[in-house]
């Protein structure tokens, strides 16, 4: 086994104590400096967290949570938001990233686990299935990569909605606006925002099971894009200007 393939494979509580502390550090790191700079704010998850609460207290399924992807800042909010509520929220990033040697062992012990975007990774629909059942939830970017504008557009992939078919597990969704303002297109330094999420309600294969001429995978994921859009343009009109 590869020296990081351990922990992209294993749950964290299973990880070794030296490294469960280290994402503990991390998570504290991450909330305080997001908080500080983006002063972020979530609203509408008490499903999602009471959700969160029955698979840790009670070894159940995690979840699958997807969102729209401005910045690089939603995964830190994202994912302290979770470990300040005590579960596990493991995003998915693209395999380019681990490029950078410190960039890589960073990503690894706050539980992130890589991505081979444009071609199907059935890796890692396997391992993402396996730490599912082992109550560890996900983080998914369905556009794959930032989107600064909306006028580039980017169709949701469809990896998110096999595994939660694969896993039986619910999807949840969120969106995010006000990150767009941290780093906008043409700066190198981000600025402090103010940044607000919102979530919404849980998507199962079986409540996209009514629309027609779609496979039960293609009507997930066209109910997540709607779903996650849908919470963006809810977030806009309520704090006109974010993006």
């Amino acid at each position: 086994m590869k020296p990081y393939d351990f922990y992209y494979d294993h749950p964290v509580r299973e990880w070794p104590f030296i490294s469960r502390g280290v994402y503990t550090v991390i998570g504290i790191v991450a909330y305080g400096v997001s908080k500080l700079l983006f002063r972020w704010k979530v609203e509408g998850a008490q499903d999602y967290l009471a959700a969160q609460k029955q698979a840790y207290r009670h070894a159940k399924k995690g979840t699958i949570l997807i969102c729209n992807h401005v910045s690089v800042v939603e995964p830190p909010i994202l994912v302290s938001f979770a470990w300040a509520h005590h579960f596990r929220l493991r995003p998915l990033y693209k395999i380019e990233l681990e490029k950078n040697r410190l960039i890589r062992w960073l990503f690894s012990r706050m539980g992130g686990i890589p991505v081979h975007r444009g071609e199907e990774d059935l890796k890692l629909i396997k391992r993402s299935a396996k730490l599912l059942n082992a109550s560890d939830s996900l983080l998914i970017f369905p556009e794959g990569t930032r989107v600064h504008l909306d006028k580039e557009p980017v169709p949701f992939h469809k990896g998110f909605a096999v595994i939660a078919k694969i896993a039986k597990t619910p999807v949840y969704t969120a969106a995010v606006t006000g990150a767009g303002q941290i780093l906008p297109t043409g700066k190198k330094l981000p600025r402090p925002h103010k940044v607000h999420v919102l979530f919404g309600r849980a998507l199962t294969l079986d409540s996209c099971s009514n629309h027609k001429n779609s496979s039960a995978i293609e009507a997930l994921t066209k109910a997540g894009e709607d779903s996650v859009f849908l919470l963006r343009e809810t977030l806009r009109k309520q704090y006109p200007g974010c993006q």
